[in-house]
């Protein structure tokens, strides 16, 4: 919950973000009971661009898989991330659908250090110092007031929701 990952991207980079430029690398995660249902499964990797070797983290949704009801998630998601500006939120730089592989990818910033569950467990195995918990939780809530002003209520709040960049 550093610095902001817009930060380090400009425009330029982000409207140049093509699909046929992606190669994709590691599985990061796998998202599985999109909808009420259990139905639909996402898995996301690492991408790199080969044009500029940035990475990216790559959530892939299998349309086929899913129900209306995760499409319409889906597509919420994308809209959400794609309208919520602020420092502490991660952002959708791009978003595209494949009909010859039946996914939609969803591209957003890679957060290198990973989810703050790992940093957490890695850094401070015998509990977090109120001087480093502070900003931490200080930028959390900033990004739920940010949310909550928009009518948005987040429902999974979790350290292993939670990513660090730098």
């Amino acid at each position: 919950m550093a610095d902001s990952p817009s930060d380090s991207k400009s425009d330029d980079d982000v409207l140049d973000l093509q699909p046929q430029n992606l190669t994709l690398g590691a599985v990061l995660g796998q998202v599985f009971g999109l909808d009420s249902q259990g139905n639909g499964r996402a898995i996301v990797n690492v991408a790199q661009d080969k044009k500029t070797s940035r990475k990216y983290a790559l959530k892939r949704f299998f349309v086929d898989e899913a129900s209306e009801e995760a499409i319409n998630l889906i597509r919420h998601e994308i809209v959400c991330l794609r309208q919520l500006k602020h420092d502490h939120i991660l952002s959708c730089l791009g978003s595209f659908g494949s009909p010859d592989t039946m996914e939609i990818w969803l591209v957003s910033p890679l957060m290198e250090m990973g989810s703050l569950r790992r940093v957490l467990d890695s850094q401070f195995p015998e509990g977090i110092p109120e001087s480093a918990a502070s900003p931490i939780i200080r930028d959390l809530l900033s990004a739920l007031v940010h949310l909550h002003e928009r009518g948005v209520v987040h429902r999974a709040l979790k350290v292993d929701g939670m990513h660090v960049f730098l």
